[in-house]
């Protein structure tokens, strides 16, 4: 289907940016063809993850968690203040203070990769025993850099030069508006 290589490749961007991302490794079980990911989260770890829309019905009036797709209230604004009491994660680099700038270079990494899947679901807050709180490095990249385009469509537009506007295409529909 391509969710492994897209995977893989996405998160080598992201690595190659200096955008926080999740080790994931290309493997084989039982035949079938995957990826397997480190954990950022282990559940002995004391580390608790929580998805943004678990979050988000503490900012906005009548947010709907359960939702899919476009959901009203899903807006940048409303991702901001969730992420203003938080950090940024490990392994961001030096000068970025607050997890909202880097949720900025995930939406920024999702440019550059067409990543059209940063649903509500698919980004998140870890809070530490300790009391450290910091945004998780992003999660769930395969939908993204054509996975499901058929080869020769992706050729056809490479020798076309029609870059530009397979890119277009690229686009959030996730956010409200």
């Amino acid at each position: 289907m391509g969710h492994d290589w897209s995977e893989r490749v996405a998160t080598a961007v992201a690595n190659r940016l200096g955008v926080p991302a999740s080790r994931v490794e290309l493997a084989t079980r039982d035949g079938v063809r995957g990826v397997v990911s480190k954990t950022f989260a282990p559940h002995d770890s004391g580390l608790q993850l929580s998805n943004a829309n678990v979050l988000l019905p503490n900012f906005v009036d009548g947010y709907d968690a359960h939702k899919k797709g476009a959901v009203p209230g899903y807006t940048l604004d409303a991702a901001f203040a969730v992420l203003a009491e938080y950090g940024p994660p490990p392994g961001t680099p030096d000068g970025v203070g607050e997890g909202a700038s880097v949720f900025a270079g995930y939406l920024m990494l999702d440019a550059v990769i067409g990543n059209q899947d940063r649903h509500h679901d698919n980004w998140g807050v870890i809070d530490t025993q300790d009391g450290a709180r910091y945004l998780a490095p992003p999660f769930d990249l395969a939908s993204c850099l054509g996975y499901q385009a058929p080869a020769e469509r992706k050729l056809r537009d490479l020798d076309r030069g029609d870059v530009a506007s397979w890119a277009k295409r690229g686009r959030s529909n996730q956010f409200d508006g």
